[in-house]
């Protein structure tokens, strides 16, 4: 009896440290009218989503929604697993990276894209934007609640918006103009990324590379014979190498502000919006968070990101010589829409397509905010009626004018989003609206970047690297070098590890 006891007292103290450890220690009902959701709190802030929760459980009288805010972005791969009996959660507003390792618990919405808002003409599926949407073997397992454009933020006060960056070269160009004036270009905050990095020199691999082998090739380590993995494909010097060295010019340690490799994001991100340095990658989500800053600095835009100026050397004929003034000059063109001819653009159709398709990707982080719903969950039809609210005209109305970031949803009537009073920052956002978003693909990885120990760079942190000093400090050769000796030696090792037994 007395193990009995101790056993219970264990089981009432988990109930009292994490109410959702067990299915009777639930601060909600669990049934198939409450449904009870989970949202991670990330840079979007929480009063937008309870008020939304608020406004569904006054637009009908069926359901009720129970909102759980949470820094923890560890809920959903925590508490998934669990199944009907230990987790009663009935939606997730998650951003799991490995999101489809658990997918086998997680509910399809197809049936909800082809369902619509009552009184509105178009379904669900009519309004979103599915290029943001991921097509999972034909099965659709999420749709975006947040997330946004993300690229080079630039201070106003340093870099006046007229300023003209169309390639790497322009970028390096005023790296070293705003260094000779004693002015810091660059903010990073520490993580294996070099804070938000890969969000511009991904986009910069695929566009040397081009899109679809990026897609297709790279990340599915496929060759073109339809071989996969491809140990060619993860050894082959291909964009990633044009990255290391566009990165080593102007992200070393004289073009960096100092700490960047070991500050928060927040301090970064507060010492960038109060003037520490020119230029930061960030995203839509900054404007939410410069709210609560006294900053001087008022003026701050995201630019396009700027073509790799070595995508040149993917060229054929006499255009791989192209110099880099003429490069920008066919990206000014292109940008203001003068259509193609080959005396108006000094360059072959294929080249002028080649340009116009890396002028148009664009870093986007929409993937990575996710609503889903556990399969097995109780009030799976009232989360789908949440969802399906979440998607209405009304919402997205409320949601662009709260937060002044448009989602990648339209309005059923094809209207126009009402942007007056956005501020610099918000409007240049729009900008790269019809771009083709460079997202994270985690679900079209290759097996061996899964669950096989490889990754891109070779576990290499680039952006530390590049900007380190002394023995931290790597150039671009020394990195690309160790990337290759690292692949060549472990590459039967990441197979074994995949399940492959290669």
């Amino acid at each position: 009896m007395k193990r009995i006891k101790s056993v219970s007292v264990l089981l009432l103290a988990l109930c009292m440290v994490s109410p959702l450890f067990l299915s009777g220690c639930r601060k909600t009902a669990n049934s198939t009218t409450d449904v009870e959701i989970v949202y991670w709190r990330s840079g979007l802030g929480g009063e937008w989503i309870e008020d939304v929760v608020n406004m569904f459980n006054e637009s009908q009288s069926t359901y009720v929604a129970h909102l759980t805010s949470t820094t923890d972005g560890e809920r959903f791969p925590n508490e998934i697993e669990r199944g009907a009996k230990y987790n009663s959660v009935d939606l997730y507003l998650t951003g799991c990276p490995n999101f489809y390792d658990f997918i086998e618990y997680v509910e399809p919405l197809n049936s909800l894209l082809n369902s619509s808002v009552e009184g509105e003409s178009k379904t669900i599926g009519e309004k979103l934007d599915m290029a943001f949407m991921e097509d999972y073997d034909g099965t659709y397992y999420a749709i975006p609640y947040g997330g946004g454009w993300e690229g080079i933020v630039c201070n106003a006060a340093f870099i006046p918006q007229s300023t003209v960056i169309n390639t790497t070269n322009e970028l390096e160009g005023v790296v070293i103009e705003l260094a000779a004036q004693d002015i810091t270009p660059f903010i990073h905050y520490s993580n294996s990324f070099g804070g938000y990095w890969n969000r511009v020199y991904t986009v910069w691999q695929a566009q040397y590379d081009g899109y679809d082998y990026y897609v297709n090739n790279f990340l599915t380590l496929t060759d073109e014979e339809g071989n996969s993995p491809s140990k060619e494909v993860l050894m082959r010097e291909d964009g990633r190498k044009a990255v290391l060295d566009v990165l080593e010019s102007i992200v070393s340690y004289n073009y960096v502000y100092s700490g960047s490799n070991s500050i928060s994001f927040t301090t970064a991100q507060t010492n960038f919006i109060n003037g520490a340095a020119a230029m930061m990658v960030n995203g839509s989500w900054m404007q939410n968070e410069m709210k609560s800053t006294d900053s001087e600095y008022k003026e701050f835009y995201t630019i396009r990101t700027p073509i790799i100026s070595s995508i040149v050397e993917t060229f054929e004929g006499a255009d791989k010589n192209m110099s880099n003034s003429k490069l920008s000059g066919i990206i000014t063109k292109i940008d203001n829409g003068v259509p193609y001819s080959e005396s108006e653009y000094g360059c072959s159709e294929a080249t002028y397509k080649r340009i116009s398709d890396a002028r148009n990707l664009m870093g986007a982080n929409f993937t990575g905010h996710k609503m889903a719903i556990p399969n097995y969950a109780v009030g799976k039809e009232g989360a789908k009626e949440f969802i399906r609210f979440f998607c209405s005209d009304e919402i997205i109305e409320y949601y662009t004018n709260k937060l002044h970031i448009i989602r990648p949803i339209a309005y059923s009537d094809g209207k126009e989003y009402d942007t007056t009073g956005w501020s610099t920052f918000e409007l240049s956002q729009l900008d790269f609206r019809g771009s083709t978003p460079v997202v994270e693909f985690y679900y079209k990885d290759s097996v061996l970047f899964k669950h096989g120990g490889a990754s891109y760079y070779a576990k290499v942190n680039i952006v530390s690297k590049l900007s380190g000093r002394g023995t931290d400090y790597w150039d671009a050769d020394t990195i690309w070098g160790n990337m290759m000796t690292t692949f060549d030696k472990n590459f039967d090792t990441y197979c074994l590890n995949a399940g492959i037994g290669k």
